[in-house]
């Protein structure tokens, strides 16, 4: 059963079905997201096998819930479904260290990173679809310029420009809190 060409609200149907359509459509979900969510896990947690258990657990989790419920965007929903379980992971890890002074400002570099990549994250929630999507792909799935372009049907340039216009609108859009931050 080839489901390539099937939307995601298609397969997330066909996940309502029966068993062989089921599995073929969470297959195609993990082919065509699992790159994006691991290295958007990777940017929360640096312990490789913390951040393949929650990967793990993103899917399965993901599986649980599709089955049953309505997911209008998948992209967004394993995004967010993944951060909630990074944030649960760091949050459970800050519970069971002991805090000595020396740590105190490491500490603070990973809360001030982790609140950055929050940041980020909701500032390209204003960006067009066609920058978003060129830079979800460069930076979360570590995609080359000539990738983006054969994937979207675009010169290798044009993914470059549309890549670097989505910086440039996050940096315009985080300047009010980068300037809060360099008082």
């Amino acid at each position: 059963m080839n489901l390539k060409n099937y939307s995601d609200i298609e397969l997330i149907e066909l996940m309502k079905g029966k068993r062989k359509s089921r599995d073929e459509a969470f297959k195609e979900i993990y082919l065509r997201y699992s790159r994006l969510i691991h290295g958007f896990i990777g940017t929360y947690i640096k312990d490789a096998d913390a951040a393949e258990d929650i990967f793990q657990d993103t899917f399965i989790k993901f599986f649980d819930v599709a089955q049953k419920k309505e997911i209008q965007n998948i992209q967004a929903y394993l995004l967010t479904l993944s951060k909630n379980l990074c944030l649960n992971y760091i949050r459970t890890k800050k519970r069971n260290i002991e805090i000595d002074e020396s740590m105190l400002c490491e500490n603070d570099d990973k809360i001030g990173k982790n609140e950055m990549i929050e940041l980020i994250l909701s500032s390209m929630d204003l960006l067009e679809p066609l920058y978003k999507e060129c830079f979800m792909m460069r930076e979360f799935e570590g995609l080359s310029y000539n990738e983006i372009g054969e994937k979207l049907g675009i010169t290798a340039d044009n993914a470059k420009v549309r890549t670097l216009r989505a910086k440039r609108k996050i940096i315009e859009i985080l300047q009010p809190y980068l300037k809060d931050l360099s008082k």
